[in-house]
């Protein structure tokens, strides 16, 4: 008999539900199916759940209504609530009530999130993963050490990506370990973490990182510490322009050096602004593009006192570029 009224106030709530528009009565069919839901649930009567089960999912495929089923389906705490909400990771626009509804599933929904993450190549939605993760009261930030050190080097770099994005300061002793040891792509990107986050701690281990064998992170490094302006860094960074300056062939790493050490207004590089602005290549036109020449003048301009470089700005009035000639 149970079993009959059951399937009744089910086809009652189907006729019923999805064509209601007054949002009062929607939200109490609504509680009325998640409660039946739940009761059928815990009195293991498995065609009523099964029957509920599909009415939710249909109920969740209807747009104008599915923030509400998302809060419902999270008061299920139940195992298929949990499920169907992982399906709605795709809808940003749902973020909110699926936080909420993932809330009530406690540490059910934590490890579920940590095992689906590498499972996710998307790197917008493993954003979104990370952002719920660290939004529940049950998770502990140190959860996440299992996907930093993750056998996989995509999980590593976007795991590394978002933790910089996220500047969690509690997992650089993670990134140290990862900008040490991981391969070269992971290195780089705990690299570029780390220059999110610009704490001292951050900073140490970027100065560490200065000694990397790949190039190519050691520029990295020297770009992400341009964003500090201490002494002992100031001095790392113009002894690596210095070493360096001829190697470098990217204008945008020259770029970022020139703009952190003008914070500083150092003499000692005027030498090397000078070379950026006079150098030529083969054909006799500039080396350096327009916009990092510019900076240097910018920079040069800084020291407006010394008369021998304003005097100098003179042998520019030839310049090729329009913009070096008019400066």
């Amino acid at each position: 008999g149970k079993i009959r009224l059951a399937k009744r106030l089910i086809e009652f709530l189907k006729e019923n539900i999805k064509e209601e528009e007054e949002p009062e009565v929607f939200f109490t069919y609504l509680e009325y199916f998640q409660k039946g839901y739940v009761i059928a649930k815990e009195n293991n009567i498995t065609d009523i759940v099964e029957l509920f089960e599909v009415e939710f999912k249909e109920l969740l495929d209807i747009k104008e209504k599915r923030k509400f089923v998302i809060r419902a389906l999270g008061k299920t705490k139940s195992d298929f609530g949990l499920r169907m909400l992982l399906t709605t990771l795709w809808e940003e626009e749902s973020l909110e009530e699926i936080k909420e509804a993932l809330t009530l599933l406690g540490e059910k929904a934590v490890k579920e999130l940590l095992k689906l993450f590498p499972e996710i190549e998307n790197l917008v939605i493993r954003k979104r993963i990370i952002e719920l993760l660290i939004s529940l009261p049950q998770m502990d930030l140190k959860d996440l050490k299992e996907l930093v050190f993750d056998k996989r080097w995509s999980v590593q770099r976007d795991i590394l990506y978002i933790i910089g994005e996220k500047k969690l300061q509690e997992l650089i002793s993670y990134i140290e370990e990862l900008a040490t040891s991981g391969q070269d792509i992971v290195r780089k990107e705990a690299v570029k973490a780390l220059s999110k986050i610009k704490s001292d701690e951050a900073k140490k281990i970027l100065l560490n990182c200065l000694e990397d064998k790949n190039e190519e992170i050691r520029k990295e490094v020297v770009k992400a510490l341009c964003g500090f302006t201490d002494e002992e860094t100031v001095s790392k960074i113009k002894e690596y322009l210095k070493k360096n300056i001829e190697k470098i062939e990217e204008a945008e790493i020259l770029l970022e050096i020139i703009k952190g050490l003008k914070k500083i207004k150092d003499k000692e590089i005027i030498p090397l602004l000078f070379k950026i602005l006079e150098e030529k290549n083969i054909l006799r036109k500039p080396k350096y593009p327009s916009e990092l020449r510019k900076e240097a003048l910018k920079y040069l301009a800084e020291f407006k006192e010394d008369k021998k470089i304003i005097e100098k700005f003179k042998d520019f009035k030839n310049d090729p570029e329009p913009e070096i000639r008019t400066f």
